[in-house]
């Protein structure tokens, strides 16, 4: 139902339209796309969303960027900083400053806990129709993020998510920028989460599976695409390669074995003395890229060069290197802030599209690419005897905040069984226990927000959700991990899913975010 058609259904009640009356009609927009979850990337813009222009930024000038959806709730999200606390036993954000007022800072002197404070929201996902808005309209449900304990008829107004991924200073988990994205398997990133400089660690969780969705659904009616690589393709495609050499030069520079595109300057590096592969090592970064040039043996510029000349900031790992020495050279995430030259809530240092960037989506930081994000609350478990009759069941972790893993093994088979877990109403069958692109989505019934890959076979880079997922392995329990991570190309994106490693497995690309779970 359009405005006019509200306004004339008042005024045939007898009613005067005042501005009071006008300003609830404004806040009843609605703002929805079809077509999901068809082969089509590209959706069909509905209701209030026809006509709008969605565009973001990169770094620099960006006078020429419009996106009418900046102003239009439940998108107009707030970055804001604070620390979070305990009030009546539950975590409550404290707000000392939003972005452009006198006394926000994000050094750490205005709060530990970069945020992005989001409006209530609601949405409905009905035959490949999908609308959100921040009015209730009939039929429609809030997002489960803003729902306490679950419940649809007791939600809050906002919620603050953090701005950063995980990251650890002085021995403490914050949001901030300027820092190492932490790593781990599933224990080890809820133990970094939960040593949060405040009561309020008790209530420290990683980013529960919810958020994932709410995510994906506003920025697709936004962008209208199923694709989100075509908007933005996040960090995706550096450089890749376990043989790749560096030698240090008596300049300080260093040269590379072998010459591809996927290596840029800004770009986190770890260069290590060792045989062993670094790419899935847990090594940090230890260098910054300032500049790069295609070059031949002798380090000199060449446009058909084999081998690379870098220049590096060294980022006080305190390690030491010999001249004429050859070491490892490996990608590592982008570091914390990295987006933040960017001054549009979406957009990418550079390039949108290049893939070797990271992103922020409404002031979020790599929602997806650059790190897996370790999810806190769902996982599944495989179960048959052999390759005729491999299927996984699903397990969901209601109340993230009264689990504490006892080793990095967990969960397994035993904690599942617990009534700490609810074994969810969707299984993924024998048949479509395949790794590929996601085609289509399993919805729980008692958790609509929790969606889990359906289809992976038929779909792919460029069709249905545009994501894949990585189901087949031999672990028994697994945990979840979504986003991709800064080499997995066509992969990346919001439906990206990882479900087929256990909790314990560990290193650079897993990370997480610092999330509280909230009451208020």
């Amino acid at each position: 139902m359009t405005r006019a058609e509200i306004i004339a259904l008042i005024k045939a009640g007898g009613y005067s339209v005042t501005n009071k009356v006008l300003e609830k009609i404004e806040t009843m927009k609605r703002y929805g796309v079809s077509g999901v979850g068809q082969s089509a990337a590209a959706l069909t813009r509905l209701w209030d969303a026809v006509g709008m222009t969605a565009e973001i930024g990169t770094d620099g000038d960006n006078s020429g960027v419009t996106n009418d959806f900046d102003s239009a709730e439940p998108f107009k999200r707030r970055k804001c900083v604070g620390s979070w606390s305990m009030q009546d036993g539950h975590a409550v954000f404290n707000v000392a400053a939003y972005a452009g007022e006198e006394g926000y800072a994000e050094d750490g002197t205005a709060g530990d806990y970069v945020a992005v404070e989001c409006p209530l929201a609601y949405y409905t996902l009905k035959g490949g129709t999908l609308g959100v808005s921040a009015y209730p309209w009939p039929g429609w449900k809030p997002f489960d993020v803003f729902c306490r304990n679950h419940d649809a008829n007791d939600v809050m107004d906002k919620i603050y998510l953090p701005a950063y991924a995980l990251a650890k200073k002085d021995g403490h988990s914050v949001s901030l920028p300027g820092l190492d994205n932490f790593q781990g398997g599933y224990k080890e990133n809820l133990d970094a989460a939960r040593t949060y400089n405040s009561d309020a660690a008790t209530q420290a969780i990683l980013q529960p599976m919810a958020v994932n969705f709410y995510e994906w659904a506003l920025f697709t009616v936004e962008f209208a695409t199923q694709n989100c690589q075509t908007i933005m393709a996040g960090c995706s495609g550096l450089r890749h390669n376990a043989d790749d050499r560096a030698t240090l030069r008596a300049d300080g520079k260093w040269l590379i074995s072998n010459y591809q595109a996927g290596r840029v300057a800004g770009e986190y590096v770890s260069i290590q003395d060792t045989s062993v592969d670094i790419n899935h090592a847990g090594y940090y970064a230890s260098h910054r890229i300032t500049s790069i040039i295609r070059c031949d043996a002798e380090g000199n510029e060449s446009s058909s060069g084999a081998y690379q000349l870098i220049e590096t900031e060294d980022l006080g790992a305190g390690r030491s290197y010999e001249e004429g020495g050859s070491y490892r050279i490996a990608a590592r995430p982008y570091r914390t802030g990295s987006c933040n030259g960017v001054s549009t809530p979406s957009g990418s240092p550079v390039s949108n599209t290049d893939t070797f960037r990271p992103m922020k989506y409404r002031w979020r930081e790599n929602v997806f690419a650059n790190q897996y994000k370790t999810i806190v609350d769902l996982f599944n478990k495989r179960i048959g005897s052999d390759d005729t009759d491999w299927k996984l069941e699903w397990y969901y972790l209601p109340d993230p905040t009264g689990y504490t893993p006892s080793s990095t093994s967990k969960p397994d088979a035993t904690d599942l069984a617990t009534d700490q877990f609810v074994k969810l109403d969707i299984e993924t069958p024998h048949e479509l226990y395949n790794d590929g692109y996601v085609k289509s989505r399993q919805y729980s019934d008692d958790y609509p927000d929790l969606w889990i890959p359906g289809e992976t076979t038929g779909g792919s880079a460029s069709t249905y959700y545009c994501d894949y997922a990585y189901l087949v392995n031999s672990n028994a329990v697994r945990a979840v991990r979504v986003g991709g991570h800064w080499y997995n190309g066509a992969s990346d994106g919001f439906s990206s899913v990882i479900g087929h490693t256990a909790p314990s497995y560990s290193n650079a690309l897993y990370g997480g975010d610092l999330c509280f779970a909230q009451q208020g």
